[in-house]
């Protein structure tokens, strides 16, 4: 129980991350695209 509860939370901490990751890369390459823009 205790187990698959950590497992539970493990992944979903994973997702979270991997969401926050790609919303990070997205506004890196948007301004980058800003920079060569200007």
């Amino acid at each position: 129980m205790l187990n698959s509860t950590l497992g539970q939370c493990a992944q979903i901490h994973l997702i979270a991350s991997d969401v926050i990751y790609s919303k990070e890369n997205e506004s890196a390459k948007a301004l980058k695209q800003n920079n060569m823009n200007i």
